[in-house]
């Protein structure tokens, strides 16, 4: 089948532009969020606590490092934004666990800030668009990089504390959010490659949990040094060419899903809402 065919599907399907979220995905996963669901359903979905909490952290952060807000007020506007965007879509289940987010998002800045200063991330910019393209990839890969410095960029990962067992006393027990020992997560270095051949600039990911923060950069991990990088986006490419296959076969959900693996074994891919993995196996009962 020729271009214009793939150039159709991918208009029938909604697909207008290509993001690291959607072609980084697994396949299944993708014709499921991306050809079966539309963005509106997308933005409705209920996501964890946890990605809440990151949200406020990489917001306090940006706000002191990229516009000069004082330490404070930031955190103050943090734990408000936390507390609104848990609220926004549904009653926190686990009061115990917003309290203990709340109670840390001051520390997680702190350390992020701290460290991101001693790189130089004092006047940076936050959310600086990308749009670039790969070869053979139809459609313009687009993303937002969380902060911009002279010559550097950082993609910033936070680590919440983890809920354990109950402890003698009847209060709640966590464990420390984990960060990378050496080198960073596999799918962190493809989402700096695609920046870094983006942008034209050095990379760097960001972790942060409530005990500490770590930087990656090219000089101090292997996985981020030039030819690694190239290998990484060379496998991000190989993921969307594999979706524009699916799309040159057809832009209908049921005819890709009769035709990828869901693998539902896989808990992670498949860790959503009972009631949308109920709608995903229906559309893969063939």
């Amino acid at each position: 089948m020729n271009d214009d065919v793939l150039v159709k599907n991918q208009e029938l399907a909604g697909i207008t532009h290509w993001s690291f979220s959607s072609a980084s995905q697994p396949n299944a996963k993708w014709v499921f969020n991306y050809v079966h669901r539309t963005p509106e359903d997308r933005r409705s979905d209920v996501v964890g606590e946890a990605a809440y909490l990151g949200t406020a952290v990489h917001n306090t952060a940006q706000n002191i490092l990229a516009h000069g807000q004082d330490f404070d007020s930031a955190i103050a506007d943090g734990i408000k934004l936390y507390k609104q965007e848990n609220q926004a879509q549904y009653a926190c289940e686990e009061i115990v666990k917003q309290e203990k987010y709340c109670e840390v998002i001051p520390e997680m800045v702190r350390h992020l800030v701290d460290l991101l200063e001693q790189h130089g991330f004092t006047a940076c910019e936050e959310e600086v668009k990308i749009a670039c393209n790969l070869p053979d990839v139809h459609l313009d890969i687009i993303g937002f990089v969380d902060l911009v410095g002279d010559g550097i960029f950082t993609e910033i990962k936070t680590r919440a504390p983890v809920k354990t067992r109950t402890l003698k006393d009847g209060s709640q027990g966590w464990g420390k959010g984990r960060l990378p020992k050496d080198e960073p997560e596999k799918a962190h270095v493809m989402q700096a490659a695609l920046y870094a051949y983006a942008l034209k600039m050095t990379p760097s990911i960001t972790y942060v949990s409530p005990e500490e923060a770590k930087i990656f950069t090219p000089f101090n991990c292997e996985s981020l040094k030039r030819n690694n990088l190239k290998n990484a986006l060379e496998d991000f490419r190989q993921r969307i060419l594999l979706k524009q296959n699916l799309l040159r076969l057809s832009s209908d959900a049921k005819t890709l899903a009769s035709i990828t693996d869901p693998d539902w074994s896989h808990n992670f891919i498949w860790n959503i809402e009972p009631n949308l993995l109920k709608e995903a196996k229906a559309l893969w009962q063939i």
